[in-house]
């Protein structure tokens, strides 16, 4: 019979707030900007207004869009338990972890940009399993470590 669990749950109201209003901003720049593109909006005089349609267009494909898809993916990611403390060990799932987290010496920023443009921070998290062994001394040490390359 498996002991008692702990499971830390992250707070996502803050993503959930993200994707509310990033998704807003989104569909009205993806509505409005072809509008008045095509000419289907006019400006107040009634003149078509082209230069609304490129600044909404451009504004939504290149800063709305991608923040809402991140905004999107981290709402998703943080659904699942990030730490479950049990008898066995801890479990503690890693969200964003690239193929440089292993490298010694690589600044964070390079890294954040590095899964950013290879789109590996955007792959499904993965949890990392730490048995830690415990005596009765009050001793704890490292049992096992699932992480990649260790």
């Amino acid at each position: 019979m498996a002991g008692p669990e702990t499971r830390f749950r992250a707070k996502t109201w803050i993503f959930r707030a993200r994707v509310i209003g990033l998704g807003f901003f989104t569909l009205f720049g993806m509505i409005y900007g072809p509008l008045f593109l095509t000419g289907a909006m006019k400006d107040a005089m009634g003149r078509p207004a082209r230069g609304a349609g490129i600044g909404i267009t451009a504004v939504t494909l290149g800063f709305f869009l991608p923040a809402f898809a991140i905004a999107f993916f981290n709402l998703g990611v943080r659904r699942p338990p990030l730490v479950r403390i049990c008898r066995e060990g801890i479990e503690a799932r890693l969200i964003g972890g690239t193929s440089l987290d292993g490298v010694p010496s690589v600044p964070g920023l390079v890294r954040f940009y590095w899964g950013l443009l290879s789109t590996q921070s955007f792959s499904e998290s993965r949890p990392a399993y730490l048995l830690v062994r415990c005596s009765r001394r009050g001793g704890c040490g490292l049992a096992r470590d699932s992480r990649p390359g260790h």
